[in-house]
């Protein structure tokens, strides 16, 4: 299996998703199921999209240096993003970050992040993704 960090498009693509997913846990009081770990690593990024970038990055890098015993280190500098309408979220767009959310989770199966908490955090995210997207249809 290889591994790869994903390009910044695409990780622009998962911090919107990733926010909107977290406004949409918190404006219903937590009545979509994430779980209490994901909303407390995640969660407290809720309107701070700068840091949903960096831990995606992050989780990307170290999952690729693990699987190639590299260090690679580098971000890319952070380009704001406008975060989605979350009352009226785009189908398109859904099922785009959902496509590139299962490739991240794939890149990022390596160790030492596979199976950690915040793997198992941004997969909480992207079950929600998939799960609105069927609800919305």
């Amino acid at each position: 299996m290889s591994a790869y960090v994903l390009e910044q498009n695409e990780i622009n693509l998962l911090t919107q998703a990733t926010d909107a997913m977290l406004r949409l846990n918190q404006k219903y009081s937590g009545s979509y199921p994430l779980n209490a770990g994901t909303v407390k690593l995640i969660g407290r990024y809720t309107n701070d999209m700068h840091n949903i970038y960096r831990a995606l990055y992050i989780t990307n890098i170290k999952a690729v240096n693990g699987r190639y015993g590299d260090d690679v280190r580098t971000l890319p500098k952070y380009s704001p993003v406008m975060p989605w309408d979350v009352e009226r979220l785009n189908p398109e767009q859904m099922k785009k970050a959902a496509q590139t959310f299962s490739s991240y989770m794939y890149q990022c199966s390596e160790d030492p992040i596979y199976k950690g908490p915040v793997w198992n955090a941004f997969y909480d995210i992207y079950k929600l993704l998939c799960m609105m997207i069927v609800e919305r249809q």
